[in-house]
């Protein structure tokens, strides 16, 4: 896993700066120029819960793992092709979440 910030915390990040006292030159959307800035806000602060929501399920994700997947003699998680269906799918689903090879 990288120390890359998240694209959602930075979006959220963007988004939350963004007002129209001090206009940030990251959109060219009309659109995006004419919303309330509660709408921007709102969608700021939804990316961070979204974000952080995301974060306690692949913890839980992970842990499940842990607990279920199985091991070898020495006690070592075996790769995910050696796994029951429900727990590769698991294994691949957390790879793909933290950038992870399996």
């Amino acid at each position: 896993m990288t120390d890359k910030q998240p694209e959602a915390l930075r979006l959220a990040n963007e988004l939350g700066g963004y007002v129209y006292d001090d206009r940030r030159e990251w959109s060219d959307s009309e659109y995006v120029d004419n919303l309330p800035n509660n709408y921007i806000r709102d969608a700021a602060a939804e990316l961070r819960r979204l974000h952080e929501v995301n974060a306690e399920l692949v913890e839980a994700l992970r842990e499940m793992v842990e607990w279920y997947a199985a091991r070898d003699a020495d006690s070592k998680i075996l790769p995910a092709l050696n796994q029951n269906p429900e727990i590769y799918e698991a294994m691949q689903v957390l790879a793909k979440a933290t950038g992870e090879q399996q």
